[in-house]
């Protein structure tokens, strides 16, 4: 079975280099960055308000290649891909979790960055805490 996705935008931030990434979104909600969404996608922001946290989910188009067993960062012990938040997975997808600083037309500003400048963006997922 083959996948193929196209971005619904893309990421500016102030991260241009892999090494300056924050390790986490939730660590960085002081810094700021904003969604560029294609236009044909506006209008799916309709109903995300200021405020609200989402997840991003993206690309890591600059990550290579990785084994499925790796080691997390700052630790001596191995364990598989899927039990850490590495860049480098088996199909580059990544998820961060933001809030939204603002919203104009088809851009999103939002707080929780640890992405670099031109990520593709995939979705944007509302994070609904309960059912009430």
């Amino acid at each position: 079975m083959e996948i193929k996705m196209a971005p619904i935008g893309f990421i500016e931030s102030e991260y241009s280099y892999i090494t300056d990434i924050p390790k986490q979104s939730f660590y960085n909600y002081d810094t700021t960055a904003k969604i560029v969404l294609l236009p044909e996608y506006e209008q799916g922001l309709t109903g995300l308000q200021t405020g609200q946290m989402i997840n991003i989910i993206f690309y890591f188009h600059k990550s290579s290649q990785a084994p499925l067993i790796q080691f997390p960062h700052g630790s001596n012990k191995e364990t598989g891909v899927f039990n850490i938040r590495s860049p480098h997975r088996p199909n580059h997808i990544g998820i961060s979790r933001a809030k939204i600083i603002k919203i104009n037309k088809n851009e999103l500003y939002f707080a929780g960055v640890d992405m670099l400048n031109d990520t593709p963006v995939l979705d944007i997922k509302p994070i609904i805490l309960s059912e009430s």
